[in-house]
């Protein structure tokens, strides 16, 4: 098992459907670890690989030139992209040949490992089998030279018992706290991040694992199946409003983002994930305010000051921590005028 990164984690997903748009050279900078989303098993163990063709992958090449620090990962399935997860981990020669193919393609595009993201297991012997298959997976891995990482998304909820022992097989798990509504159908509120990795924690998952979601998108508490990305809210937002609101859509604006990842490093966790950086303000001019950047100073700051993966701070050390984040929040304090 591969040892805690020695930095802040901030790992953003980057869906082939807005690789092409991203200037992944300038959003590298502010990460840490780029996700790539995502390639598609099948139940016999096979990948279709045809949403990251060469010549995206020639982009992330040219992007990691530049950010020599960036980590990259292809991630597998999500969202409309998991249907065959439950048979391909049933089986043990599926799962073998899938974690050959995935182990090769990782060392052919020279990336430093894989997301796995079923969703989602639902059921005891699904959630045994899929711990099945992160352990063939990481077999795989840790054969390589060097070893590749191996990281898991997980919903909240009651996916933490469920999956608890599939997390002991991998890097890090990526906490997808958002599309959690609360009472007034804000779907990815501070106290509702925080009750999540609470939870999370208690049913097993290490906190030095545990990366914690932020969503760059808003949904409508109205109607929650309506979303909008972060960049369009932002440019709609009317001046001196509440910083995350536009009409009835709820999401997350600056100062929000900021606090979530000083929540993760004050908790002593891994890091901060985000859903998804194609969604962030591109407009870097006066008058713009993109959250990576946000996120990103934050991380900084804590992996400099007194965060260690695992350990949650002491109350000292968290007030000087916070004391620094408010030092530097001018970006954010920009957005509240």
């Amino acid at each position: 098992m591969s040892s805690p990164p020695p930095r802040f984690v901030v790992a953003g997903y980057i869906p082939d459907y807005r690789m092409d748009a991203i200037d992944l050279g300038s959003v590298g900078a502010n990460l840490s670890h780029a996700l790539l989303f995502s390639v598609s098993p099948f139940a016999n163990g096979s990948i279709s690989f045809s949403a990251l063709p060469p010549i995206r992958m020639m982009a992330l090449g040219r992007a990691r030139r530049e950010q020599t620090h960036l980590r990259a990962l292809v991630s597998v399935g999500g969202g409309g992209r998991s249907a065959h997860f439950g048979a391909l981990s049933a089986d043990p020669k599926s799962r073998g040949r899938f974690a050959r193919l995935l182990s090769s393609y990782c060392e052919r595009n020279k990336l430093h490992g894989a997301d796995l993201d079923w969703e989602a297991p639902s059921t005891s012997a699904e959630a045994a089998n899929y711990e099945a298959l992160l352990r063939r997976v990481r077999k795989e891995f840790v054969g390589r030279t060097p070893a590749l990482e191996l990281t898991m998304a997980m919903h909240t909820g009651g996916h933490a018992r469920l999956l608890q022992r599939a997390a002991e097989h991998v890097d890090r798990v990526h906490l997808m706290a958002y599309d959690m509504p609360d009472a007034r159908q804000r779907h990815s509120t501070e106290e509702a991040a925080e009750k999540a990795v609470a939870e999370a924690i208690a049913e097993g998952i290490p906190r030095e694992k545990l990366v914690l979601g932020i969503p760059f998108y808003g949904r409508d508490t109205a109607n929650l199946a309506s979303a909008a990305a972060y960049r369009d809210l932002r440019r709609t937002r009317t001046h001196g409003t509440d910083e995350n609101f536009v009409g009835s859509i709820y999401f997350n604006g600056p100062a929000t983002v900021r606090r979530k990842t000083a929540f993760a490093a004050r908790a002593g966790l891994a890091g901060v994930m985000i859903w998804e950086v194609g969604q962030d303000d591109d407009s870097y001019a006066s008058g713009g305010a993109p959250l990576l950047p946000e996120i990103a100073e934050v991380a900084n700051i804590a992996s400099t000051a007194d965060w260690r993966a695992g350990e949650q701070m002491d109350e000292a050390s968290a007030s000087r921590f916070l004391l620094a984040v408010e030092g530097k929040s001018t970006l954010a304090d920009r957005d509240e005028l």
